[in-house]
């Protein structure tokens, strides 16, 4: 479960309640495992700490709410040190590819109309903004090189025919 809140403030900007929802988030990581049930990547969902809220391995999930460590910066600091400075993109290690995505659930997803002269306006938009997840894909090594060696052989039963019907033809 995933749960959201955030105040609600009137047009003069006088807060006057809070908005709270509830999201069984089991739906959406069922459905990003079934996106990559048979890829060789490794799909991730991070929440701006580094917590995992999706990863292959089980016990590395919801780090936050049982009060451990299990955050992405703990087995790669590196990498994670770009992916908050950066919106997307991609990194190459000597472990693998990660690929990056950001994403503002809050901000994306919750329409907000409040009047703009408000004194919390800023403020606000700045705490639904800094809400971040990190979606990260993650290759590695030993695949890269098993599908690249893949699509040599793949091009060569195509291109090694082509030249022969092309010498002869010449």
């Amino acid at each position: 479960m995933i749960r959201i809140g955030t105040p609600i403030y009137s047009q003069t900007g006088e807060k006057v309640g809070a908005l709270l929802l509830n999201y069984l988030s089991q739906n959406l990581l069922d459905k990003i495992s079934h996106s990559t049930s048979r890829q060789t990547q490794t799909i991730s969902l991070l929440n701006g700490q580094g917590y995992w809220l999706k990863h292959p391995n089980r016990e590395r999930t919801w780090g936050f709410m049982y009060n451990n460590d299990e955050r992405f910066q703990k087995y790669h600091p590196t990498v994670w040190s770009q992916i908050t400075t950066q919106e997307e993109g991609q990194i190459t290690t000597a472990d693998g590819v990660f690929t990056f995505a950001s994403t503002y659930p809050i901000h994306e997803s919750l329409p907000f109309h409040r009047h703009e002269n408000s004194s919390n306006h800023n403020n606000h938009d700045l705490s639904i903004k800094g809400y971040v997840w990190k979606i990260v894909s993650f290759i590695p090594d030993e695949q890269l090189t098993t599908l690249q060696q893949n699509i040599v052989i793949r091009f060569s039963y195509v291109t090694l025919p082509l030249l022969l019907i092309l010498m002869l033809v010449s």
